[in-house]
């Protein structure tokens, strides 16, 4: 016995085709179905072919001979040949490709101007020039001596070419010495060897235009104003001071550069009489002892300079420090001590530290700034140097009394509320295993099965109201058939409070692409989302409502897209009292 397979195959699954299937009859496709042309072959498959439709039918058009152009004559695409009419009469202009002349040119050179083409003739022993915006022959030999007589150096050697001669060996010329002519002759190598060993070059100063760089001789700067010191300021590089508005200045040298520099009295006297010992201290003075007894200068807290001639550390009374603090720490602090006659010095702390004073009468010192931290049995604290570490004890009891949102709270053990609100949420959002509140139900989903928990506490009138049946939607328009929400009650003229609780389409003719169902009310959609029948699928639902409840005589009306062929619709929906 055969069995019979063909009720196990579901157009409306998705398969993966990797034999080779031959269809004896038409396959058509959606208007959406795409190809990779990669994986699209023709038995034809010459470079360059064309892809044509042929009575309906793709095929392939294959490339014909160079220089021919694709012609339609209203039935077929045909290659014909690019020829130029021999029948052509009259003159071929520019603008197609031709000369525009009607008979030939005579011989010469051809050039453009004002749109034409136009011919010179040759000329013999003539040079081309453009002049006056026009192309024209000169006479070459005219021309010369128009050039020589017009510049004033070409003239002058014409002047003595008479006297200067040019040999196979080389070069003579004379030249006039005390009334009488004297003739001279170099060879060339002798001309040449002078050139190449000669070094000083002369050239008159009228001719020399612009600065000489230092590198050629000059100066490399052509103005100086008065008062001007040139100096190299570099190696191989001239430069110069200005000593203008330093009057009293004295001309010193730093870092090899000479530079005016302003005179310190008190400061250029230590440093030249350093080194002599009849330079002494007497008291608060600096006196000279030689045969006579000079002061010089008074040591007070105006020194300018070093002081290298004090024999001693200068206290504070003095204007000093009272320390050598040549050998203290960089970044250290003079501090005010309780000793009169020098300061004191506090060094740097560690990095993270600050300088914290301990108060009246007392020295400051580097401390971290957080010493001390009050903590309570709820927060913990740990301090490391300058760091401090604040965390929660969760091992702490905690009453909470403000309003607190959590993401995603785990209670391990049991949970004690008064009060529970629980919010709507998207029928999109993942509810395994959970309580939720969904279009006003409270619901439990267990391993992926829904049971509303209000629907056991009373039972609530329900209607289950066909919209429309087996008609015809329009699309991307809101379509007359509707949803009425009903009056039922003696207490009609206030109107009953309602809610949607379900969706359901069925189209007896499927799309043949996605599309999308959309329900409005008052102009304003009631969905989360769109309702989306998918491609030859005639069904659809959907249980998500952004709009909850409903006042009797509301309307609720149908809103479509592009229905892609989709017809004879059939739409329930179903509707509780609250």
């Amino acid at each position: 016995m055969t069995p019979d397979i063909s009720s196990s195959f579901d157009p409306n699954l998705d398969l993966h085709w990797k034999g080779k299937h031959i269809f004896d009859k038409e396959i058509r496709f959606s208007p959406n179905q795409r190809f990779n042309l990669n994986q699209i072959t023709f038995s034809n498959t010459k470079s360059q072919s064309l892809l044509v439709n042929v009575q309906g039918k793709p095929s392939l058009l294959e490339p014909s001979t160079p220089s021919t152009y694709l012609h339609f004559d209203g039935n077929a695409l045909t290659w014909i040949p690019l020829v130029l009419s021999n029948e052509t009469l009259g003159v071929l202009e520019l603008k197609n490709g031709g000369t525009g002349w009607h008979t030939n040119p005579n011989e010469g050179l051809v050039y453009f101007k004002s749109n034409k083409l136009k011919t010179l003739s040759p000329a013999i022993d003539s040079y081309l020039s453009f002049e006056n915006d026009e192309f024209l022959w000169k006479n070459f030999d005219e021309n010369v001596d128009k050039r020589i007589d017009s510049n004033s150096t070409l003239k002058d050697f014409k002047k003595y070419s008479s006297t200067l001669r040019i040999t196979e060996d080389g070069i003579s010329f004379d030249l006039e010495e005390d009334d009488e002519i004297k003739s001279y002759a170099i060879s060339f190598d002798n001309l040449l060897k002078s050139v190449s060993e000669k070094t000083e070059k002369t050239v008159e100063s009228e001719n020399i235009k612009g600065t000489i760089t230092f590198t050629q001789g000059g100066l490399g700067f052509n103005t100086i104003d008065r008062g001007d010191i040139v100096l190299a300021t570099d190696d191989n590089v001239l430069g110069k001071i200005s000593s203008k508005n330093l009057e009293n200045h004295i001309l010193t040298v730093k870092n090899g550069i000479p530079q005016w520099s302003e005179i310190d009295i008190k400061n250029e006297l230590r440093t030249q009489l350093n080194k002599f010992n009849f330079i002494q201290e007497s008291g608060e003075k600096l006196v000279f002892k030689g045969e006579r007894e000079y002061q010089l200068s008074t040591v007070d807290s105006n020194i300018n300079g070093s002081a290298k001639t004090l024999s001693s550390i200068l206290n504070i009374d003095k204007g000093g420090s009272g320390l050598d603090l040549s050998s203290s720490a960089l970044g250290s602090l003079l501090l005010k001590s309780s000793d009169s006659n020098k300061l004191y010095v506090l060094n740097p702390g560690e990095i993270g530290q600050a300088l914290i004073s301990n108060g009246a009468n007392q020295l400051p010192s580097y401390k971290y700034p957080i010493s001390q931290v009050q903590s309570s049995e709820r927060i913990k604290s740990e301090k490391i140097k300058d760091e401090l570490n604040i965390d929660i004890n969760t091992d702490a009891d905690f009453n909470w009394q403000g309003n607190h949102e959590f993401n995603n709270a785990r209670v391990n053990g049991s949970l004690r509320v008064r009060s529970l609100t629980i919010y709507d949420i998207d029928n999109s959002s993942q509810t395994t295993d959970q309580i939720f509140r969904r279009n006003g139900e409270l619901y439990f989903n267990k391993n992926g099965i829904e049971v509303c928990l209000t629907d056991t506490f009373s039972t609530k009138e329900t209607h289950v109201l066909k919209i429309c049946d087996n008609s015809t939607l329009k699309s991307n328009c809101i379509n007359p058939f509707m949803l009425l929400v009903p009056f039922t009650s003696s207490k009609a003229q206030n109107g009953d409070l309602w809610k949607l609780k379900r969706v359901d389409i069925y189209c007896h003719t499927p799309p043949k692409e996605d599309i999308e169902i959309n329900l409005v009310c008052n102009n304003d959609s009631i969905l989360y989302h769109n309702i989306v029948v998918n491609a030859f699928v005639n069904k659809s639902s959907s249980i998500s409502f952004s709009k909850d409840r409903y006042t009797s005589g509301d309307m609720i009306f149908i809103k479509t897209l592009e229905l892609y062929e989709a017809d004879n619709f059939t739409i329930w929906a179903v509707i509780e009292k609250i």
